[in-house]
């Protein structure tokens, strides 16, 4: 499964592969190799449709994706091409080759469910624990490779991606089971991270039955965002306690009355009444603040960000803000300013482009509106919130 002509769910075996056409693409591979007097560790790639295979192509090293192979095989690939980088011969002979179970990879990257990366600072950070830890299962092998610490901060000058989380168990169904307890397990706060859309990928029945296409994302991506939506705003009111209550127990509250709150999530504001007895779910939530005012909450396996819009005025916070400024909404470097002074624009038109972790984003209008004035240029480097132009209404 790919997004933006990158993968983000690998495993193995495939389900559209079989034993026969497995030994037909590896034997090609082989060829390709040869005829090319190739030595050293890498990745041929073919697209598979009803039955036939194309060459894509050969990527000369490990993949990303390696650590799938490893765990059926057992066997350490970096090893292996260090070693043939030594002079030394391969130490297993194909025929010796036995496949275990199935693996399946996912790639953490810091970025929402829109694909947007984003950039900050990690400031929680707890694995999920394999086997009958708190991800439960059947205690199959559970993989992390990662660099990821409490206070590390993410920048805009790399690929988004944080890390991999790898399942190993004896059939497809069991390695998906570990994997979306695992994903929901995982704690990452102070940032958007793609953990949730992950495990809605993994759930889809699509997915889950071996169906997945290349075009997955592009015909089902819509549907998994508007669900993930749904389920966020049902966790508001935990998150709103659990970031909005002073912490510790009930008692804190001196006053067993209602206390009103106005949240914001994204540009949705809501009214929580906020009580004594709600004391304890603010314990059972990781909270982290972000900023002034916001929080970034996990209640169980689901994420979010809330902010206390308690003293806006009524009016104002049911806007959404309302602002008329167009702000970055990550650290990232301009590469394209399309609007220009006095310009009008019509909803949708590209306005900017900014480049961020080696992906372009383009920022439209948001309405119709007149372009008031335009506060970078290209090549200038911007950080998150960072007001880029300023639209006017349309007189």
């Amino acid at each position: 499964m790919q997004r933006r002509h990158q993968k983000i769910i690998e495993e193995t075996p495939s389900p559209a592969v079989d034993g026969e056409l497995r030994e037909r693409m590896g034997q090609c591979a082989v060829e390709l190799a040869q005829a090319a007097g190739y030595v050293g560790a890498g990745t041929v790639e073919f697209l598979l449709e009803e039955g036939a295979f194309f060459l894509l192509e050969m990527n000369t090293r490990l993949q990303v994706e390696h650590p799938v192979t490893e765990a059926v095989t057992g066997y350490d690939l970096v090893e292996w091409q260090l070693r043939i980088a030594c002079g030394e011969p391969l130490p297993r002979r194909q025929k010796e080759v036995r496949f275990s179970g199935h693996a399946i990879e996912v790639r953490l990257c810091a970025e929402d469910e829109d694909f947007t990366p984003h950039t900050g600072t990690i400031r929680k950070f707890l694995p999920p624990l394999p086997g009958e830890g708190r991800v439960g299962g059947s205690g199959g092998p559970l993989r992390f490779d990662h660099s990821i610490y409490e206070g590390l901060n993410v920048s805009p000058y790399y690929d988004s991606m944080l890390g991999k989380l790898i399942s190993h168990a004896p059939t497809r169904a069991q390695a998906l089971t570990q994997l979306t307890a695992a994903l929901d397990d995982l704690q990452v706060l102070g940032l958007p991270t793609n953990r949730r859309f992950l495990a809605a990928c993994l759930r889809h029945p699509v997915f889950a039955g071996g169906e997945a296409l290349i075009p997955f994302l592009a015909e089902h991506g819509d549907e998994l965002r508007r669900d993930l939506q749904d389920e966020k705003i049902g966790y508001v009111p935990e998150a709103a306690v659990a970031a909005l209550l002073p912490r510790g127990s009930a008692s804190a509250l001196a006053s067993p009355f209602e206390r009103p709150l106005r949240v914001r999530h994204r540009d949705a504001v809501l009214d929580v009444p906020l009580r004594e007895a709600d004391g304890v779910a603010a314990s059972q939530a990781a909270v982290v603040q972000v900023a002034t005012g916001e929080w970034h909450v996990q209640v169980g396996a689901v994420d979010l960000f809330v902010s206390d819009a308690s003293f806006e005025p009524p009016e104002s916070a049911g806007t959404g803000g309302g602002s008329s400024e167009v702000r970055a909404p990550f650290n990232g470097k301009v590469i394209a300013v399309q609007a220009t002074a006095g310009a009008s624009v019509k909803k949708g038109d590209i306005l900017l482009v900014i480049e961020s972790m080696k992906l372009e984003h383009a920022l439209a209008a948001p309405r119709d509106a007149t372009v008031q004035s335009v506060h970078v240029e290209a090549g200038q480097q911007v950080a998150t919130a960072r007001v880029l132009l300023t639209l006017a209404a349309i007189e």
